[in-house]
């Protein structure tokens, strides 16, 4: 942990998890981020949802459980539910909250997924609690009347509500959900209708509530592709194309769309609230607006033109508190050695430069005509990476300015280009040092 005005004497390390290297992760300046706080188990997020996968392994350690029950089969507390269980559904029959979809899981592991234990990704906030709200019916789809319920039940158990779902109608019971609960925060996603909110409406997006923020899909600095916007109504962007976050069956995924740029904010909004528990929604919400980064290409898009900033956020909540923000991770100081040997024409030790940071591939590479493109995203914040990225014998060399991404092609031999490769394994290559990735291909 960094406590707050210091610096601490290394680098911002990723966790072991295999799929943390994600274009998201450092977009987001989630591992500057995570040496301040990786979260608090007291800090409770709904997924209000189609269900959540709780036997997967990256989400069972942080899954709610209902302690004021006991296993009678009554409500020993008043507060509607019956036993220690760990969710609840509305439209449904029982409190089963499997999600055959694995839209509801997806979610839940952006949220909350469990890191540094070496199993798949990490979500944001690595330690909070997650409480699964099934909204939707057997059938696949949802209610109006479900969904307020199920908000109004989500909002009275946990301290942030993920609502990544639209419609193109609203009902008073949505907007009175919102409003009923200012002492909660909204996370809602913007849609993925590639329209302006403020002429054809998405709800929850467009409730009018100051404890609500609606969040649109950024593909690297750009709005994506069917993303919806809105000048007044869209609060601010999140990365959402390509995600890999949990599925049902301990299994990971990679999903697009503005439903998986919300739980980036919400778990952003649960690690402000792990750091500083006593902060207000209004000081939490104007921290992940005033902390994000403005970007050309949302200009005018969203109501600040930005993408969110894990750590930008955590550093405008302290300023907004008088108190002195958290500084960025340097990297490890040059180490000094003794002389070459010792006819060396100067007493000056020589100096080891620090490691080259890595490129890391996006999860999903694109295939047409035989050409292979891959998107490469810096691993570092301050530092250029520069190396070799090698693909089925091609290679290319890449040089990329810190935080940013590029494409690299490679012309493929025609007998892979006619198999239409599932998956490719993308080494990178930085200074002596190697890594390997899987990445999936869509052939276009």
């Amino acid at each position: 942990m960094l406590a707050v005005g210091t610096t601490p004497a290394h680098g911002a390390a990723l966790p072991d998890d295999p799929e943390v290297s994600q274009p998201w992760v450092t977009e987001i300046a989630a591992p500057e981020a995570w040496e301040v706080t990786t979260g608090d188990p007291s800090v409770v997020v709904a997924v209000v949802d189609t269900g959540v996968d709780l036997t997967h392994p990256e989400l069972a350690p942080n899954a709610w459980h209902n302690g004021g029950e006991q296993p009678n089969g009554a409500d020993d507390d008043g507060d509607g539910l019956v036993d220690d269980v760990a969710g609840w559904s509305f439209g449904h029959d029982s409190a089963d909250t499997a999600d055959p979809s694995g839209h509801g899981t997806h979610v839940a592991g952006l949220v909350a997924a469990r890191g540094g234990n070496g199993i798949a990704s990490a979500g944001v906030c690595w330690q909070c609690t997650i409480l699964p709200v099934d909204v939707y019916r057997e059938d696949g789809r949802g209610t109006l009347a479900d969904l307020a319920e199920g908000m109004e039940f989500a909002a009275r158990h946990a301290r942030v509500v993920n609502l990544s779902l639209e419609s193109p109608v609203t009902s008073d019971e949505v907007g009175e959900a919102v409003a009923a609960h200012p002492d909660r925060l909204f996370v809602v996603s913007a849609g993925n209708g590639g329209r302006d909110v403020e002429t054809a409406p998405s709800y929850p997006c467009s409730v009018d509530a100051p404890n609500l923020i609606c969040v649109a899909a950024d593909d690297a600095g750009s709005p994506a592709e069917e993303a919806n916007w809105g000048a007044r109504s869209v609060d601010l962007a999140a990365p959402g194309v390509a995600l890999v976050s949990t599925a049902p069956g301990g299994r990971t995924s990679a999903m697009t769309g503005s439903s998986f740029s919300a739980p980036l904010v919400a778990g952003t909004a649960a690690l402000l609230w792990s750091w500083r528990p006593d902060a207000s929604v209004a000081a939490v919400r104007d921290a992940i607006l005033a902390g994000a980064d403005r970007l050309p290409r949302w200009a005018g898009r969203t109501a600040t033109g930005a993408r969110l900033n894990a750590f930008g956020a955590l550093r405008a909540l302290a300023a907004a508190r008088g108190e002195q923000p958290p500084v960025a991770p340097v990297e490890p100081a040059a180490a000094a050695v003794e002389p070459v040997s010792a006819s060396a024409s100067s007493s000056s030790p020589v100096v080891a430069a620090a490691p080259a940071p890595f490129a890391f591939p996006a999860p999903r590479a694109r295939l047409r005509h035989g050409v292979l493109t891959v998107r490469l995203r810096c691993g570092s914040s301050s530092r250029a990476c520069a190396g070799t990225a090698r693909v089925l014998g091609a290679a290319r060399r890449y040089a990329i300015a810190a935080g940013s991404s590029r494409a690299a092609r490679f012309r493929l031999r025609r007998t892979y280009a006619a198999r239409r490769v599932q998956r490719v394994r993308v080494a990178v290559e930085a200074g002596s040092r190697r890594r390997v990735f899987s990445v999936r291909v869509v052939a276009r």
